[in-house]
C-alpha cells in the first residue's frame, strides 16, 4: 500500500508550503451528498460600522404560509407533468417549423448556385399549405413567425 501526503488545512496553496505559515481564514468542507458547511480554521473576521446595507430582523416567528410547501404534493406534480410531456400537435408542429427552416435553407443554399431553385420553392410551397396549430402559445408565435418568412420569401420570388 502506498503513502502520500496530505496537506493540512490552509496549508495546501504554494505560499504557505513556501512560508511554512498556516494561513487562518475559512475552508469548505464537503462531507456526501448534503448543504456545504464553512469550517473555521482561525480568527474571524468582525465588521462593523454605521455604513453598508442592514436587513432588519423578522420579528414573526411563526413560518410564512406562502413558503412552506409540501414535498409528497410537489412529487405528485412533477411526477404527472413528466408522464404527461408535450402534446402530440406541438410536437408536429415543432417538426413542422424544423421543416420549413430546412427548407429555407435550401432555398438560401439555391441562391449561393447549390441546388435547383424551383425544387426548393417547391418544397417551400407544400409546407405552407399544411400547418398544424399548436397548443403552446410561444411556440405559435415562433411558427407564425416562421411562416410569415416562408411567404416573404415566395413572394419575392413570384410564387404563390
Amino acid at each position: 500500500m502506498a503513502a502520500f501526503a496530505v496537506p493540512q488545512l490552509g496549508m495546501s496553496c504554494r505560499a504557505a508550503r513556501q512560508t511554512r505559515k498556516k494561513e487562518p481564514g475559512f475552508v469548505t468542507r464537503i462531507e456526501g451528498p448534503g448543504p456545504v458547511g464553512l469550517v473555521s480554521s482561525g480568527r474571524t473576521r468582525v465588521v462593523s460600522g454605521a455604513a453598508g446595507f442592514s436587513v432588519a430582523p423578522d420579528r414573526s416567528n411563526a413560518p410564512n404560509p406562502a413558503v412552506v410547501s409540501s414535498g409528497p404534493v410537489l412529487m405528485a406534480g412533477l411526477l404527472e407533468l413528466q408522464e404527461t410531456g408535450e402534446p402530440q400537435r406541438d410536437r408536429g408542429a415543432r417538426r413542422h417549423g424544423r421543416a420549413l427552416l430546412s427548407a429555407l435553407a435550401a432555398v438560401q443554399r439555391s441562391l449561393l448556385g447549390v441546388g435547383e431553385e424551383e425544387d426548393a420553392l417547391g418544397k417551400l410551397s407544400a409546407l405552407l399549405r399544411e400547418v398544424p396549430a399548436t397548443a403552446d402559445p410561444g411556440l405559435a408565435i415562433v411558427c407564425a413567425s416562421i411562416v410569415l418568412r416562408v411567404r416573404i420569401e415566395l413572394a419575392r420570388r413570384g410564387v404563390a
